[in-house]
């Protein structure tokens, strides 16, 4: 019901077979079951209506600054978090890269021909972000992770 005012879902696609080669991440991320439950998504959403977008492998979630947009390609993958050397902004890893896919769902969206015309609604997207299961350390961070400043 949250998500009726929605017409897309932003996930990120995985090279889960690359990801099940690395023996320390292996039984997670084959008990996540990721595969299947992007399958079970792209079923029910298309059943509902909506559209699911996947974000390449490729696009640095992680590494861009939500805030201002630069790329701190030297992100190791045990640094959990992250300072922006260009505007100083603190950055969870996790949930920075959440709302760079939300954001980058959003471009690729209105850049579709599936769009329709509709305009990106930035304050949905960052309420819906506020509004998720985030514990209130992160809903401190998206105020500073907000691209208007807002």
């Amino acid at each position: 019901n949250s998500c009726d005012n929605q017409t897309a879902i932003a996930i990120e696609s995985l090279n889960v077979s690359g990801m099940m080669k690395n023996r320390n991440l292996a039984k997670s991320i084959a008990d996540a079951g990721w595969s299947q439950f992007t399958t079970f998504l792209k079923y029910k959403a298309a059943d509902v209506g909506k559209q699911v977008i996947e974000i390449g492998r490729f696009y640095p979630s992680s590494k861009t600054c939500s805030s201002c947009g630069v790329v701190y390609s030297d992100l190791k993958l045990h640094e959990r978090k992250w300072s922006c050397k260009s505007c100083n902004t603190k950055h969870d890893r996790d949930f920075n890269a959440s709302i760079n896919i939300a954001m980058e769902g959003a471009r690729k969206k209105a850049g579709s021909t599936l769009a329709g015309g509709e305009d990106i609604n930035l304050d949905l997207i960052l309420r819906n972000i506020k509004d998720s299961s985030l514990g209130e350390t992160d809903n401190l961070a998206i105020r500073q992770c907000d691209p208007r400043g807002v």
